[in-house]
Formats: C-alpha cells, structure tokens, sequence
C-alpha cells in the first residue's frame, strides 16, 4: 500500500513489491517499528468524508492482543497520516499545534481527534452541477449503497486519464468514457501517469541543463576566439615596431649623449615587444586550432542534446566539461634526500 497524502488529489494505491523504509527517517521509521509484524485486519472510513481508519492487528506470544491504528486524512492541500495507539497519536507525517490550526491540534502524545466535518452538508461540485443533477438527488445518492456497487465512469483522452467518478460528468464530449469496477486501479493508474509525468519534467531539465552548459561553453569559446584575433592584429602589426626601432637607431648620430640614451632605451623596448609578439604567434595559432575544433564538436554536441536518449545525457554532459579542460603538465614529485642511518 503506497500513500501520497500531500499530492493533488491525495491517493492510496495498492502497489507491487516492497518498500524500503528501514532507513527512512522521521515518521516512515516510527510508523515501520509500530506496524512490524502487525496484520491489517479492518478499513473503514468516514461517510461523507476523506478519511481511511486502518487497524493493524498484532497478538503476542503470551496471547495478549493489541492494535494501532493509522489514520489517512485525505484532504487535498491538507492531507495527513497519523499513525495512533490507544487513542494517543504516537507520529505523524505533519504534525501541528493550535497555534498553527485553531479547530485541532495533531501532536505526539496526545489525544487523537479526526478532523471536524462541515456543519452544513456540502455544495454540489462543479463537475456534477454542470450534469444538472439536484442537491437533493446528489445527496440520496452519497447516502445510499448505489456508489459502493457500481461501476466508476472513467474519462479518457489519447490514453491519458482526464477523471473518473461515481456518475457520469459532462464537458468530456471528446473523451473515451468506460465503466470500471475498481477505484483501487483507476488511482495506480493516476500515480502511474503523474510519476511518468514528473519523470518527463526530470528529462526535460536535466536536458535543457545540458543545453544551457553547451550554450556557455560556445560563448566563452567563441569570446576567446575574439580575443585571440586581437592578439594576432597585433602580432601582424609588429614589423612597424621593428621597423620604428631601426629608424631610431638610424638617427642616433644626430642626437646628443643624454637624448641617445633615451632613444635607445625607447628602442629596446620597442624591440622587446616585436620579439614577444613574434613568439606569441605559434602559441595563438595553436590556441585557435584547438577553440575553433571545439567550436566544431560543440555544435555536433548541440545537436545531439536534442536528441539523445535520457539515459546518455550524463555523459554527453561530461563530455561538454571535459572540452574546458586544458591538459596540465604534471610537475613530479619532489625527491626526498635520503637520511643517513643513524
């Protein structure tokens, strides 16, 4: 039995398989060492209400019988499950006090009050007023046994479950509506289309992350690129610093002993810098090679992030990352002198 009080709507499915809560924290734990060993003997609930009362029953060796009760209160925005024992709340999945709820409090250690029921009978649903069925008729039909015995009016769409309920709805002219026995089913089947449907979100996420990393790296490589040909301007332009350092040490016989100094010092520099730029280009070609290569694979990764299956997405990620990394050149280690023996 899996239930999901806090979902919209809140849903008990019987589920195949087991659960592991033996690590689980908190309530899951508490309500695992109560319930262990236990039988669930009695389900009943609350006419007119969204409230399940499970009885778990457990006779010791000694032959001395004792229950615990587990109480799913399935309200949506405000569902709850209370694992009770002799009347006392023992956990809780949400527990509150009444400063935080002024109508009842639901706390470890103390009484057990189920919600309170609305003092009037409740307003007829939209879904049922637009079949034009009376308040009246609505609430004879809740009273009697008819909903407990037959079929659910299940509404389709392409495969998708759009509703289901104990009479038959309008607004689902272009659904496939069936009649089907069990509520059990119809609700594993809801569970089943919102996990795959959460799944899918997943993908999507994990997918559009992915693009957006792929998107970052080609702007960093594409602003890279830009850099690099500034820097390669300017490596072509040098043959003017070299030419401008010539033309000062051309000159220099016609200036005075302090102004050659100056112009010699202004073409050493002017010299220095035509050499850097020289031996900077092999290392701004190679540099290029290498972004406009990943340029290329990242475009083809791009492409393939669209497409690929969800369960390659991981890699093809790691993949983006590891076109960042420079190869580093590893430094050895250090060797230690050897002491000499004592």
């Amino acid at each position: 039995m899996a239930v999901d009080p806090f979902a919209s709507p809140p849903i008990v499915t019987v589920e195949s398989g087991e659960l592991g809560i033996a690590a689980e924290p908190g309530f899951v734990r508490a309500a695992a060492s109560t319930l262990g060993g236990t039988v669930l003997t009695q389900v009943r609930s609350r006419r007119g209400d969204r409230l399940l009362k499970l009885t778990f029953s457990l006779r010791s060796r000694f032959g001395v019988d004792d229950a615990a009760e587990l109480f799913l209160e399935l309200v949506p925005r405000f569902g709850n499950i209370i694992l009770v024992k002799r009347e006392t709340v023992v956990a809780a999945a949400k527990e509150f006090s009444p400063a935080e709820n002024g109508r009842r409090s639901v706390l470890a250690g103390q009484l057990y009050a189920p919600p309170p029921l609305p003092p009037d009978a409740p307003q007829v649903p939209k879904l049922i007023a637009a079949t034009g069925i009376s308040r009246e008729a609505l609430l004879a039909f809740a009273e009697s046994d008819a909903p407990l015995h037959d079929p659910l009016y299940v509404y389709r769409l392409q495969g998708r479950l759009l509703q289901a309920h104990v009479v038959a709805l309008d607004g689902f002219s272009e659904a496939i509506c069936t009649r089907e026995p069990c509520l059990v089913d119809v609700l594993a089947e809801l569970r089943r289309q919102k996990h795959e449907g959460l799944e899918r979100d997943r993908q999507e996420r994990l997918r559009a992350g992915v693009l957006k990393r792929l998107g970052e790296r080609d702007r960093h490589v594409q602003a890279e690129l830009a850099a690099l040909e500034g820097r390669r301007r300017d490596a072509a332009q040098r043959d003017t610093l070299r030419l401008e350092g010539e033309s000062i040490f051309a000159t220099l016989h016609a200036l005075t002993q302090d102004q050659r100094a100056q112009a010699k010092e202004r073409a050493a520099k002017l010299f220095a810098r035509y050499r850097k730029l020289g031996a900077a280009l092999p290392h701004i070609e190679r540099r290029e090679r290498e972004l406009r290569s990943q340029a290329v694979a990242l475009e083809a990764l791009g492409w393939e992030a669209e497409r690929v299956a969800t369960e390659d997405l991981a890699d093809l990620d790691a993949t983006v990352a590891g076109l960042g990394r420079r190869a580093t050149r590893s430094t050895p280690p250090r060797r230690r002198r050897k002491r000499p023996p004592f």
